[in-house]
C-alpha cells in the first residue's frame, strides 16, 4: 500500500528509530523508516554473485548478478519458501556472465527465463500454486502511483560518470523514455530516442549517462510506498527562451511542447504531475549593487513565466526545483550566486503576496521612428517594421505605475532579434524567438520602455498583461539547494557526479514528501536564512530557521580551506572577515566577525569558487543526522 496525496498520515517516534506511515480503516501503516532514508538507494538492490536460491526476503528486489561466469536464480516451492499470495521477483544482467530463472522441484514458470544481453532485466510474479509467470522485460506492466516530469539542461539530463552500480534497473520504479516506452526505470533515464527533439549537451560528456532522476525515485519508493514514473524531458544547453510555449499545443518538436505531451499522456486522472527542475544557470541577465545592496536579475521573470505556462495545462501541478551547483570558476560562481537568490525569492513563503493588474487604456508613444523605422499599435499589440539594426520602440505610459513598486510585464512576441525593457536603471537583454515571456522589475518613474535593438525587420509585441506585485513567492513551488554536490572532474566540471546526484536525488525525495504529501516529521528543505542583522561595527548576525551544525574541521570560518563563504561589504568595499561562528545564546544563528564598518552594510553567501569531484567546502548545514541539509546561496542582503 502507498501513500498519497490528501491521506491522513502520521509519524512514528520510538527509542531507536522514527517510521512514517499512514491511516487507513482505523489502522496505522507503517511505510518506512526516516533514519534509515541514507542507504535506502542501496537496500533495494541485492546483488549476486553466484547461482542460487530465492528467498522470502527478495520478494519485490531487484537482484543484480555480477559474475563472469552464468548465474542462474532458482524459484523453488510454496512449501519450501513459504510463498503466498502476490510476490514478485526481478534479475537484472550485470555481469558478463549469463543470467537467467530455473524453476525448483514441483514449480513452472511460464515465459522465456534467459536475460540475453548484459544490463538487461526480466522480472517474473507468482499467479497461483506453484505457478510463476513472465510479466516483463524491461517493460514496466504495473500502474503507478505518481508522474514526476523532469526537465531542465544537461544536470538533469544526467552527465555522471557511471561508476557501474548507480542507476541499475528498480522494479519499484517506472520510467516512460524517450522512445515513448514505459519499462522498469534504469540510467541514463534521459537517454535520447527516435523521434525526440535533437539532444544539444553541454560539456565533454556527449549524451546523457547517470542522473539523480532513478535515485530520487527509489527514495520516493521507499519512503513513501508508492510507485513513481519518472518523465524525462531535460535536454542539455538549452536556455529559458527555447521552453517557452509553443505555437502548436504539443508540439514533439518543440521542448515545452515535448513536456506537454509526454506529461498528458501519462498523467493520472484528475491529478496534475509532479514538475522537477534542475538547471536553467544560464540566459538571463544579471546586476547588482555591492554598495546598496541592490540586484536585478530575469531568474525571477523567466521562472515565473515557466511556471505559468506548466500550469495553464496542470493547474495544480506541485513545482520542485533545485538551486544549481557550485562550479570552479570565481565568475561563474558568483554568477551561480546572483541565480541563487532569485531561486530563494521564488520559493512558496505561504503567501504569493499581492497581486494588481492594472486596468484601462495603457498611453504609448513610438520612439526611433522614421522614414524606415516605423510602428503601429492597436490596442495592446505593437508592430515594429524596420532595417533590423536601428534602435526601435515604445514607451509605455500609465498613472497606475508608481516609482519604486515592482510590476510584471506579461508579453508575446512574434519574431526575432534582441529586446530589451528598460525602467530607469533597471534593463533586461533577451534573445526572443516566437513565445511569451515574462519581465519583473522595480519602477523608476511611471513609464517603462521596450525596445527593438537588433536582429528584427518585423516584430510584433502583444503586451498581455501589466502587474503590481508584492512579492516574488510562487506557491507550490519548492527549492532543494545543491550548491555542495560533487561534480565531475575537469574539464567536464559544470555537471555533477554520480555520487551528487544521488543526495540530488534523495533530497527531491525528501522535498516531494515534506511538501507535496505532507508527512510529518520529514524535513525536505532545509535551513532557510531569516535576516542579516548589524550587531555592532565589526559584527553581523546571520540568522536561519533551522539549529545550525558547526564549521567542519579544516573549514573554520565556513570557509574552502582559504576564504569564508560569507563575504561582507561596506559601501561597496570588501571588508575582511576573522571568523564566523554559532551565536552561544542563538543555535540558530551565525555571528560574523570582521573588519569595522561605517556604511551600508551587505552581507553575501556562497560565492566562491568550488572543488571539483568533492563537496564543497565551508557550506552551513543543519544539525539533521546522518545527511544534513544545507542553506541557499544568497546575496546581496543588506544588513538591518
Amino acid at each position: 500500500m502507498a501513500l498519497v496525496r490528501g491521506q491522513p498520515q502520521f509519524n512514528v517516534e520510538t527509542d531507536d528509530k522514527r517510521s512514517i506511515g499512514y491511516e487507513a480503516g482505523g489502522r496505522r501503516v507503517s511505510i518506512a523508516s526516516i533514519d534509515t532514508l541514507g542507504v535506502i538507494q542501496a537496500d533495494m538492490n541485492v546483488t549476486v554473485t553466484a547461482s542460487r536460491s530465492v528467498t522470502i526476503n527478495d520478494t519485490g528486489e531487484v537482484l543484480i548478478c555480477n559474475s563472469s561466469t552464468p548465474i542462474v536464480i532458482t524459484i523453488d516451492s510454496d512449501t519450501t519458501v513459504g510463498w503466498a499470495g502476490s510476490n514478485s521477483i526481478s534479475i537484472c544482467r550485470l555481469g558478463v556472465g549469463s543470467a537467467a530463472f530455473a524453476a525448483g522441484a514441483g514449480v513452472t514458470i511460464h515465459g522465456d527465463l534467459f536475460i540475453p544481453a548484459r544490463y538487461g532485466s526480466k522480472e517474473i510474479v507468482r499467479t497461483g500454486t506453484n505457478e510463476w509467470s513472465v510479466v516483463s522485460s524491461n517493460r514496466f506492466d504495473h500502474r503507478w502511483d505518481e508522474v514526476f516530469v523532469i526537465h531542465g539542461q544537461s544536470n538533469a539530463d544526467g552527465r555522471g560518470v557511471s561508476d557501474g552500480t548507480s542507476g541499475l534497473p528498480s522494479a519499484k520504479v517506472a520510467l516512460y523514455d524517450k522512445t515513448e516506452n514505459i519499462r522498469i526505470a534504469s540510467e541514463p533515464a534521459g537517454a535520447i530516442g527516435t523521434g525526440w527533439v535533437n539532444n544539444n549537451p553541454g560539456g565533454a560528456t556527449p549524451s546523457p549517462l547517470y542522473g539523480f532522476p532513478v535515485a530520487m525515485g527509489k527514495c520516493v519508493s521507499a519512503l513513501t510506498g508508492i510507485t513513481p514514473l519518472l518523465v524525462p524531458c531535460a535536454i542539455g544547453s538549452t536556455t529559458f527562451y527555447q521552453w517557452s510555449l509553443p505555437a502548436q499545443q504539443k508540439d514533439m518538436t518543440t521542448l515545452f511542447g515535448a513536456m506537454h505531451a509526454r506529461a498528458d499522456n501519462v498523467k493520472i486522472e484528475s491529478r496534475s504531475p509532479v514538475f522537477v527542475l534542475f538547471g536553467h544557470e544560464s540566459g538571463p541577465a544579471i546586476t547588482e549593487s555591492l554598495t546598496t545592496g541592490v540586484y536585478k536579475n530575469q531568474y525571477a521573470g523567466c521562472l515565473h513565466r515557466m511556471w505559468d505556462d506548466i500550469r495553464s495545462y496542470f493547474p495544480s501541478a506541485p513545482i520542485l526545483y533545485a538551486q544549481l551547483s557550485t562550479c570552479n570558476v570565481g565568475a561563474t560562481a558568483t554568477y551561480h550566486r546572483h541565480a541563487g537568490q532569485a531561486m530563494c525569492d521564488v520559493e512558496d513563503k505561504g503567501s504569493p503576496g499581492t497581486v494588481t493588474t492594472l486596468s484601462g487604456t495603457l498611453s504609448m508613444t513610438a520612439l526611433g521612428t522614421n522614414a524606415t523605422n516605423t510602428i503601429s499599435f492597436s490596442g495592446n499589440v505593437i508592430r515594429m517594421i524596420g532595417d533590423g539594426t536601428t534602435a526601435l520602440g515604445f514607451r509605455v505610459d500609465t498613472p497606475a505605475v508608481q516609482s519604486g513598486h515592482k510590476y510584471r510585464v506579461r508579453i508575446r512576441s512574434v519574431g526575432t532579434g534582441i529586446i530589451k525593457l528598460t525602467s530607469g536603471a533597471t534593463e533586461i537583454f533577451a534573445n526572443f524567438s516566437a513565445g511569451y515571456w515574462t519581465w519583473i522589475f522595480d519602477s523608476v518613474g511611471t513609464t517603462f520602455t521596450i525596445y527593438r535593438t537588433s536582429g528584427a525587420t518585423d516584430l510584433t509585441i502583444t503586451l498581455e498583461g501589466i502587474d503590481e506585485i508584492t512579492s516574488l513567492s510562487y506557491l507550490n513551488a519548492h527549492m532543494i539547494v545543491t550548491h555542495d554536490v560533487p561534480r565531475n572532474a575537469s574539464p567536464d566540471d559544470i555537471h555533477v557526479s554520480t555520487a551528487g546526484h544521488k543526495e540530488v536525488g534523495r533530497r527531491f525525495a525528501l522535498a516531494y514528501a515534506q511538501h507535496v504529501l505532507g508527512l510529518p516529521g520529514i524535513d525536505g528543505t532545509g535551513p532557510r536564512l531569516v535576516s542579516v542583522t548589524s550587531t555592532d561595527s565589526t559584527h553581523t548576525n546571520v540568522k536561519f530557521s533551522q539549529a545550525l551544525a558547526a564549521a567542519k574541521s579544516g573549514e573554520e570560518n565556513y570557509s574552502d580551506g582559504t576564504n569564508s563563504l560569507f563575504r561582507v561589504y561596506d559601501g561597496g568595499a570588501e571588508k575582511s572577515v576573522s571568523s564566523v561562528a554559532i551565536d552561544g545564546s542563538d543555535a540558530t544563528a551565525l555571528i560574523i566577525t570582521h573588519a569595522s564598518c561605517s556604511g551600508v552594510r551587505v552581507v553575501t553567501y556562497g560565492d566562491r569558487a568550488g572543488q571539483d569531484a568533492q563537496w564543497r567546502k565551508g557550506v552551513v548545514y543543519n544539525t539533521t543526522t546522518p545527511l544534513p541539509l544545507p542553506a541557499p546561496m544568497f546575496g546581496p542582503v543588506i544588513s538591518a
